[in-house]
């Protein structure tokens, strides 16, 4: 809790660390306080009816945004704060769980306004036009995304396709071009709206369904009647998709089970939820003798040795994003770990190594005096190149130069000081690669093995972050220590 305003009767709460979407809104986090402070039992959204809406499905959407899910809620009980928090609600969900609508996006329509059945279909960008939210021309699709600020947003997300989704009812009149903007005939609420469609789209069934069942959990806190709505694919024969499943169900969990499962991070949210500051400390049961690992002894020598060159010691988050430690770094596309939901915009997957983080930092300090000398010693995420998904943590140290003079004397004088402090045979070849200069780049081997790369930089990546000075720098796998 930021604040509590006890004469405007009003609280401020921030929810910063949650992994729990369902209260990300006012409604989520009152449903939660009633239960957790006993004001009432837990009540799980129950549907009070079929709403008779129909949704076909085109098959032509497969490649591009193939899941819809749709339910109305009726009689809800509107004001100008309930809508902020839905429209809130919704942007939060679209930036984070929809990974900014690439997995899914939300959409809020005048049920009234709707007739059935709906069309989720795709169009020709150039042919079909509707007048978007917020604005009073008809703009066809292409210039949509082309000139409005959503459009330009978030238009890379199908832009790269020939046909472009779109949501038409059954009077033909267009409702959105998901994920991109909706109508402003029908795709607008507002604080006298009582019966709402929600509509999500996306390319994950999963994603796309419990976004729905989120929000519309969050309607029915303000009165609302959830009712189902039906989905007819067209690749699926004649099997409807019924839409929101709120079934319910109970399950024992042992406590041994959980701990197992989820680890620390169960225990954390039970004592957090039990106010950890009444419970009674205990002593461990079990002593043992610390120290430290044979790995973290090899990285404090190989960080004191840097030290010793002049080179500062940064930590930065494991967390990153594609943009970063790929498309800047110019190396096109690669077998990277995401995250199935990130929290943050920011942070949506797995850092593959550590040379773009010290980029950041430099780009964040161009105002400090240079030379600037920094390196890093941390996890990186591997996706294994045996065909399946697994992944492996591997250590790396990365190391980055900047002044007027930085070039491969001066990285290669660096490395050979700290791989000769660990005792390691190794040598360097002439090699290519993206990020770096052609004839100033060497690649760092020992034995049969590949540790990494050592160079000057290319000035097209040195541009990308914004950087006006010589780079150089090297980044090498940590070999693990041998037994024996």
């Amino acid at each position: 809790m930021e604040s509590l305003d006890e004469q405007n009767d009003s609280v401020s709460i921030e929810v910063k660390d949650s992994n729990h979407p369902d209260i990300w809104s006012v409604e989520g986090i009152a449903r939660t306080l009633r239960t957790h402070l006993a004001i009432s039992k837990p009540k799980a959204p129950i549907l009070s009816g079929k709403s008779g809406l129909r949704v076909t499905v085109d098959r032509r959407l497969g490649p591009i945004r193939p899941f819809i899910a749709t339910s109305i809620v009726r009689n809800v009980k509107p004001s100008e704060n309930a809508l902020k928090s839905w429209i809130s609600l919704q942007e939060k969900m679209d930036l984070t769980y929809g990974r900014k609508r690439k997995r899914a996006s939300i959409g809020f329509y005048q049920a009234d306004l709707v007739k059935s059945p709906l069309r989720y279909t795709v169009a020709n960008p150039d042919d079909t036009a509707f007048v978007p939210l917020g604005s009073t021309e008809k703009m066809t699709l292409r210039e949509i995304v082309e000139k409005h600020p959503k459009g330009i947003e978030y238009g890379g997300i199908i832009s790269s396709f020939k046909d472009w989704p779109l949501l038409i009812d059954g009077e033909d009149k267009v409702l959105s071009l998901p994920p991109i903007i909706n109508s402003n005939d029908l795709g607008k609420i507002g604080a006298d709206t009582k019966n709402i469609l929600v509509e999500v789209t996306g390319t994950n069934t999963d994603t796309v369904s419990n976004t729905l069942k989120i929000v519309v959990a969050a309607l029915a806190e303000r009165g609302g009647k959830i009712h189902s709505c039906t989905q007819a694919y067209a690749d699926r024969g004649a099997r409807p998709v019924i839409t929101p499943d709120l079934k319910s169900s109970i399950k024992e969990l042992s406590v041994s089970y959980a701990n197992r499962l989820l680890g620390a991070s169960f225990k954390e949210d039970i004592a957090i939820a039990l106010d950890i500051n009444k419970l009674d400390p205990e002593w461990p049961r079990i002593w043992t003798l610390g120290g430290l690992a044979p790995e973290t002894d090899r990285h404090e020598t190989l960080a004191e040795v840097m030290i010793g060159l002049g080179y500062q010691e940064l930590l930065t988050y494991s967390l990153t994003t594609p943009e970063v430690f790929v498309d800047k770094m110019g190396i096109g596309r690669e077998n990277y770990a995401e995250l199935l939901n990130p929290k943050m915009s920011t942070h949506t997957a797995m850092r593959s190594w550590l040379l773009p983080s010290l980029l950041n930092v430099l780009r964040d300090n161009t105002h400090v005096d240079y030379p600037q000398r920094a390196f890093e010693i941390g996890p990186c995420v591997i996706v294994r190149d045996d065909g399946g998904e697994q992944t492996e943590t591997r250590y790396k140290i990365a190391a980055v130069t900047i002044h007027t003079s930085a070039g491969f004397t001066e990285m290669r004088s660096c490395l050979d000081t700290l791989l000769r402090s660990i005792g390691l045979d190794f040598e360097v070849v002439p090699t290519t690669q993206p990020s770096f200069l052609e004839g100033r780049t060497g690649e760092v081997t020992s034995g049969q093995k590949r540790l990494g790369v050592v160079g000057e930089l290319h000035p097209k990546i040195i541009r990308a972050w914004g950087l006006s000075l010589p780079v150089a720098a090297f980044e090498l796998e940590i070999p693990p220590i041998e037994v024996g």
